[in-house]
């Protein structure tokens, strides 16, 4: 059953070949196959291009949402050194306050003496003395203003680290979208 033809047949045959998977890295439409059927390739060789745009809007996108992060961080900088202006006003508020109170002190001596003197009327006196609960009312708000102004520098230091953390991550988009 040996011939000597230049055809051969079987009736139990098979084909054997190495077949490779490929898989991308990133997802997307192929634009383009760079390489033909059974064509040999290496490691590293360009064989197929994926369509861009996707990528591109996503480098857009997270551009943007960079550009936002930056300007938040910015607006949150800013905020804490405008804490630092309401800080100094509230001071000076507690120093009003104070220097009020003061004068309102003096006010209800002065009118107590002349009253007790007969210079002077109680009415004068009780007004010295009511003048005085109002300035103490006083001190007491401009101080409660000047600690809540004090507490929120802590509240706006969070915001900036939170913006900053933001604006890193925003970074990552950028570099992972490029």
């Amino acid at each position: 059953v040996f011939t000597n033809s230049a055809r051969q047949s079987t009736n139990n045959a098979y084909v054997k070949a190495d077949f490779t998977h490929i898989a991308p890295k990133v997802a997307g439409f192929i634009n383009k196959v760079l390489v033909e059927d059974n064509q040999s390739v290496k490691a590293g060789d360009l064989i197929a291009q994926i369509d861009d745009h996707d990528f591109q809007v996503a480098l857009q996108a997270a551009t943007a949402n960079l550009t936002v992060a930056e300007a938040q961080a910015a607006q949150s900088l800013a905020q804490l050194t405008e804490q630092k202006s309401i800080i100094q006003q509230a001071h000076a508020a507690v120093q009003v306050a104070q220097a009020e109170q003061a004068f309102a002190q003096q006010e209800l001596k002065r009118h107590q003496h002349l009253a007790d003197e007969g210079a002077g009327s109680r009415q004068d006196a009780q007004q010295a003395q009511a003048q005085i609960q109002i300035s103490q009312a006083n001190l007491l708000k401009a101080q409660a203003v000047l600690a809540a102004a004090k507490n929120q520098v802590e509240v706006l230091n969070a915001k900036v680290t939170a913006a900053q953390g933001a604006k890193l991550q925003a970074e990552a988009q950028v570099a992972r979208a490029q």
